[in-house]
This record gives structure tokens, C-alpha cells and sequence, in this order.
């Protein structure tokens, strides 16, 4: 009988040795890797210099590119130049936004974006002191570049020191919207 219960007592620890997996006991918050190409890119709330409260899905294109980019002091509202040229690159389809990511409180005050002259461009500029949007992306390295689609999936990412590829493709994208459109799919972008 005490052999029976020796056996028994070493088969149950060998089965729960063998099925049973380890379970993690501490962890990070989060997925550690940032977004990935097919992963959906989250919405932006913002309030527009007008004092509305919108999001950027309401009032993108069907393409949107986004770039992430750190900002200090004085410099809390540049205008990065290559981001200016990429807006100006694009007619309809594309929006182009630029979150600067300031160290410090921007010294301009609430009045920043007329002080700034932020409406001088078709660059889209949002403000992100908070880090609303860069913890909504899974907190990307500094000048990170998203392109989206018009059903929100991210299609690819680059950073601004090679965004060739990247406006390639939004290139190719605007282009197949325009052909939709000829064909009489697609209508007017959103």
C-alpha cells in the first residue's frame, strides 16, 4: 500500500510538472515592441485653435501620415521643414501631421498656435505636452513616422531620416484613390 501511495504521490507530481505552465508573477504594463505594420493606429483628440473638441479621424483624409517629434524650449512650435514639405507634397487624400513633443511648457502660452503661426501651412500641427498621443502609440522613438490607410491600419513606419519609402507609398496610395475616383468609387475623401 505505501508503495501504491509513493507511486501515485510521484505520478501527480510528474503530470503537474509536465501540464502545467510557469505563470509570470511580475510584468511591465504594456506590449514592449510599439506598433507594427497591420496594427490599428488609435485616434487623436485634440482641440482645434477654434476651441473645438475633435479627434483626428474626423477631419484626416483617407491617408493620414503622422510623425512624432520632440521639441524644446523655444522651439515648441517649429515647423520641421521636411514635415512642411511633405504637406505641401500632397494635394487631397493625404493628411499630414506633425506631434511635437515639447521638454518643457511652451513659453508662447495659450496663444501659442497664432503666435506660432501654425496655420501657415497644410501641415496638420498638434501640440502633445500631456503625451496623450505618444503613450497612444505605444511612446515611438523620436521622429517616428506613421503612414495609415483610410480604414485606420497602419501601413507603414519609418523614421523622418528615411521616409523615402514611406511617401513612396503614400504616393501610390493617393494615386490608387484618385483612379477609384475616376471609376466612380471612392467619391470625395472624408
Amino acid at each position: 500500500m505505501k508503495i501504491i501511495r509513493v507511486i501515485a504521490a510521484v505520478t501527480i507530481v510528474i503530470t503537474m510538472l509536465s501540464g502545467c505552465k510557469s505563470q509570470p508573477t511580475a510584468g511591465v504594463v504594456g506590449w514592449q515592441e510599439g506598433f507594427s505594420i497591420g496594427s490599428y493606429a488609435p485616434d487623436i483628440p485634440f482641440t482645434s485653435m477654434d476651441g473645438r473638441r475633435i479627434t483626428l479621424h474626423k477631419v484626416r483624409e483617407p491617408i493620414t501620415i503622422v510623425a512624432f517629434l520632440n521639441m524644446s524650449g523655444e522651439n515648441c512650435c517649429w515647423l520641421n521643414p521636411r514635415m512642411i514639405n511633405l504637406a505641401n507634397r500632397f494635394s487631397m487624400w493625404v493628411t499630414v501631421v506633425q506631434v511635437s513633443l515639447p521638454d518643457d511648457q511652451c513659453p508662447h502660452g495659450p496663444g501659442c498656435a497664432e503666435a506660432c503661426n501654425l496655420d501657415k501651412s497644410r501641415l496638420m500641427a498638434l501640440c502633445d505636452k500631456d503625451r496623450i498621443a505618444w503613450k497612444a502609440y505605444n511612446q515611438p522613438e523620436t521622429d517616428t513616422v506613421f503612414l495609415i490607410n483610410e480604414n485606420s491600419k497602419i501601413i507603414d513606419i519609418a523614421t523622418l531620416d528615411k521616409i523615402g519609402p514611406l511617401t513612396d507609398n503614400a504616393e501610390k496610395m493617393m494615386m490608387e484613390k484618385r483612379r477609384q475616383q475616376r471609376k466612380g468609387r471612392g467619391g470625395k475623401p472624408f
